[in-house]
Formats: C-alpha cells, sequence, structure tokens
C-alpha cells in the first residue's frame, strides 16, 4: 500500500512537472528562440500546448512539411530554408518576450514522420503547407487551422514575397537585413585597388595619373561586370542569400538544386567556369599562331579539353536546375543522335585530327578508368597520329 501512494504520489508529481513546463509558453519559446532556432519543430506531443490551447499570445506561422529521402520532396527542403530565414530577419527585429502580443510572431514546422497523427487528424494529403495563425483568447470561438491557409507560392517569390504575405495578414513590419560579407569583401577589392595605386604612384607619378589609359584597368572591369551578371551577384545581394547551404544529410552544400534560388558561392563558381571557356576559346587561337608544331598542338588540346570539360560541368549543372526542361525539346532528335554517333564511331587511320580530338574527349568523359588506360588511348589516337604528322614515325 505505502508503495502504491509513492508511485502514485511520483505520477503527480511528474504530471505537474509536465504541465508546468508549458504553463507560460511565450517564455518557454523565447529561451529556444534566443538559442539561435528561428523556426521552432513541433511534434504530436507538443503540437497542442504551442498551437490550439489558449490563451496564444502571438501570432503563430506554421509550416506543415515532409523533409525525409523516402518522399522525395525538394521542395520542402528549399522553402523550410526560406522559412527558416524569414523567421530569423523577424527575430533579429522582435524581442518575443518584449513585444506586444499583437506583434509578436513565432514560427513553427512539423515534419511528417513526427507528427503523423496531426497530418490524419487535418486530413493533409500534400505537402508543403503554410498557416498564419492569429493570437487567440478564451473567448474566442474555436476554428479549424484550414481557415488561416495560405498560398505557398509566395515562397517561390523568396523571402520578400512570404514577408509580404505576413505583414498583409499580422500588420507587423520586417525588414530584409543584408549581410556583412559581401559588402566587407568588396570593400576589402577596393582597398586592394587603390593601394595598388597609391603604389604605383609612389613609383611613378604621371603613370599613376594616367592609370585609365592601362588596357589592363578595363579588362578587369570588364571580367568583373560579367562576372557579376553570370554569377547572379545583384540577385544574391539584394536577396540576402546564405553563401552556402546545407544538404539532407545536414552536410554543405554548395548549388541549391531544382528550382530559382541560389547561393552566393554557387554563383561565383559558374561565374569562374564560364570565364574559363572564354579563357580556353582565346588561349587555343592563341597557340595556334605558335612556331612549333609539337607546342601548337599540345596547347590547342589543352585548351579544347578545358573548355570541354568546363562547358560540359556547366551544361549538368543547368540541367539540373531546370530538370524541367528536356533536350530533346530544345535540339532536334535527329542532330542530336547524329552528334551522338559521330563521337562514339571509333577512329580509323584515315581520321583527321578533329574526329581524333573529339573521340579522345568523349573518351576522357564518358569511358575514363584509370590512368594506364587512358595513356594507351592517348598514345594511340593522338600521340603517335601527331609522330607521324611531323616525320618523327612512319606511317603504317
Amino acid at each position: 500500500m505505502r508503495v502504491a501512494t509513492i508511485l502514485l504520489l511520483c505520477v503527480c508529481i511528474a504530471a505537474a512537472v509536465a504541465k508546468s513546463a508549458v504553463k507560460d509558453p511565450v517564455a518557454h519559446l523565447s529561451g529556444i528562440i534566443n538559442n539561435g532556432i528561428n523556426a521552432i519543430k513541433l511534434t504530436d506531443r507538443n503540437y497542442s500546448d504551442y498551437l490550439t490551447a489558449v490563451p496564444r499570445d502571438y501570432h503563430a506561422v506554421v509550416m506543415f512539411t515532409a523533409l525525409a529521402d523516402k518522399f522525395g520532396c525538394r521542395i520542402c527542403h528549399d522553402f523550410l530554408d526560406q522559412f527558416k530565414k524569414v523567421g530569423s530577419y523577424y527575430n533579429q527585429q522582435y524581442s518575443i518576450s518584449l513585444t506586444p502580443k499583437e506583434d509578436r510572431i513565432i514560427f513553427f514546422y512539423l515534419d511528417f514522420d513526427s507528427s503523423n497523427d496531426i497530418f490524419s487528424e487535418m486530413k493533409l494529403e500534400s505537402v508543403p503547407k503554410l498557416y498564419i495563425l492569429p493570437p487567440k483568447t478564451e473567448k474566442d470561438k474555436k476554428e479549424k487551422i484550414n481557415k488561416y491557409e495560405i498560398s505557398t507560392g509566395v515562397l517561390m517569390e523568396g523571402a520578400k514575397g512570404f514577408i509580404k504575405e505576413i505583414e498583409n495578414k499580422t500588420n507587423v513590419k520586417i525588414n530584409v537585413t543584408v549581410e556583412s560579407g559581401p559588402v566587407i569583401f568588396f570593400l576589402g577589392l577596393f582597398a586592394v585597388l587603390w593601394g595598388i595605386l597609391v603604389d604605383s604612384a609612389s613609383k611613378d607619378v604621371n603613370k599613376a595619373l594616367l592609370w585609365y589609359q592601362s588596357k589592363w584597368i578595363y579588362v578587369l572591369i570588364s571580367l568583373a561586370c560579367f562576372s557579376a551578371g553570370v554569377s547572379g551577384s545583384i540577385y544574391c545581394l539584394l536577396r540576402n542569400v546564405p553563401i552556402i547551404g546545407q544538404n539532407r544529410q545536414g552536410g554543405v552544400s554548395i548549388f541549391a538544386g531544382q528550382g530559382r534560388e541560389q547561393y552566393t558561392l554557387e554563383g561565383i563558381i559558374i561565374a569562374l567556369w564560364t570565364i574559363g571557356c572564354g579563357a580556353s576559346l582565346y588561349l587555343m587561337h592563341y597557340f595556334t599562331t605558335k612556331r612549333y608544331s609539337i607546342v601548337r598542338h599540345l596547347g590547342v588540346i589543352f585548351c579544347m579539353s578545358t573548355f570541354i570539360v568546363l562547358l560540359s560541368l556547366l551544361i549538368t549543372q543547368y540541367l539540373e536546375k531546370t530538370r524541367w526542361y528536356q533536350i530533346s525539346d530544345v535540339v532536334d532528335k535527329t542532330v542530336y543522335t547524329t552528334l551522338t554517333n559521330y563521337m562514339k564511331q571509333p577512329v580509323k587511320p584515315s581520321s583527321g585530327f578533329f574526329k581524333r580530338l573529339v573521340r579522345i574527349s568523349e573518351y576522357t568523359l564518358n569511358e575514363y578508368k584509370d590512368f594506364d588506360s587512358f595513356w594507351k588511348k592517348f598514345k594511340v589516337i593522338i600521340v603517335d597520329y601527331l609522330l607521324e604528322h611531323v616525320g618523327m614515325k612512319q606511317k603504317k
């Protein structure tokens, strides 16, 4: 009897502790947000504590999603990133514990695997879903959450589109804060260029004053403008996108994947690939002017190989970003098949240098296994042909 009494007392104490844990939801949520959590994950166990219990002294912005790989919902990850970003903008400007309840917004999300009962109760058949719930008192009548659903299309417009929708529903102003990293980078670049100019002035004042006559200045300016356009740097600054992202496994992601978004480093890499393609074509022309045949051929081969590799990377990334496009919709199937067959046809003794170069490029991209096999193929197709061409080896 005494043991039963003690157990019952323990159960009562545990229940009281559990109940007191959410006695003041605002204070509890404020502590979580102060630890850097901009979007709080809810489950079947605590959903009612923060969303359906009254009073609810805050606006609740809620996202239902399915993040597990088995669902294949790439857009769920992209939208959740935008969702958390907007949450960070709000939390940088407002303190949950000090803000009046009519201006208080808290961001929540529920994943299917940990909120299966809630998904079933709401009869959700597709995700993601978005809701903006107003503050609620004991006097307010009970309403279904579906009444407050908003279109997920606002997330397709990026953070600004989502913020505009939140402002329309809550009348709370949220400002997009700009990361200082890009600004510091450009200021540092300006400081370096200014330092070079000052150093030149200390050696030759006239030359420094006539800096605008140097062709390299305009080459650098042209490359900078071209890189800014290709990389989408203006987009990154306006949208305040992160430098890198995070993949489903929690690792670093450089490319944002399918969708309209991108990361800052992604744009820089694309710009470098594009400039590399242009530089390789320029150097290819440069090597054709060289006096020695072996230098011309090796230089052209290297530059063409570089161009093919960089171009293939650009095409692959473009197709990854736009999976809904099919190459067959843009290029006639007959032409595409003809080019593919030409690249894969074996090299004959009568084949010219261009055909040999195309074949070795196709082999490098699609059939490469190890260096020994590659070298044997390269020697037969390219090296022997060049040696025969310059008379250093007798033709078979």
